[in-house]
């Protein structure tokens, strides 16, 4: 209901009214990884492999297919750039979280759980840390030299913010105001 309201006020006063666009998208993932945690030994219950492994499927080739098609760096800001850049975050999550093992007791498993339960610090964070950063629009994003680039700022970005967000948690009132904690 949330996302709707969001909805028509960016739709109202446009996208860029008090970062509409980013509470959209954004709000996609918070409410999709709610209602995984709450249903999530129902889900894992009731599909099977054969459903499993084509959902996982269906969501690595659209991912391919929509990193290969559109170019998410330019691509504008209305309605259809913010419902592309969601579909193909949530393909490529799907894929990824789908395609690697996580052990919870190994060095990734505990750093990702860490993650989870630390997203929104993250999320305030890592939007200041990649509005400061400068792409070229003229980047090719898949030549081996703009992989490497987006590998290599995804990474430095996610260390930054998660370190920033630790140093955020240790005080009680920057806690409450950036992490709503």
């Amino acid at each position: 209901m949330m996302l709707i309201f969001y909805g028509v006020i960016a739709f109202v006063f446009g996208f860029e009214f008090l970062g509409m666009k980013y509470v959209l998208y954004y709000m996609v993932f918070y409410y999709l990884g709610y209602i995984y945690s709450v249903y999530e030994s129902e889900i894992k219950r009731k599909l099977s492999y054969k459903i499993k492994e084509c959902i996982i499927a269906l969501a690595t080739i659209s991912f391919v297919f929509l990193v290969g098609h559109y170019n998410f760096a330019t691509i504008n800001d209305n309605l259809h750039g913010i419902l592309l850049r969601a579909c193909c975050s949530i393909m490529g999550c799907i894929s990824f979280f789908s395609l690697i093992s996580i052990k919870e007791d190994g060095i990734l498993g505990r750093g990702l759980i860490w993650i989870g339960n630390n997203t929104l610090e993250i999320y305030v964070v890592h939007l200041l840390i990649v509005g400061a950063i400068y792409v070229q629009n003229k980047m090719n994003f898949m030549s081996c030299q703009g992989i490497l680039s987006v590998l290599s700022i995804g990474l430095v970005v996610m260390i930054v913010s998660c370190i920033i967000s630790t140093m955020l948690n240790k005080n009680s009132i920057l806690k409450k105001v950036f992490c709503g904690k």
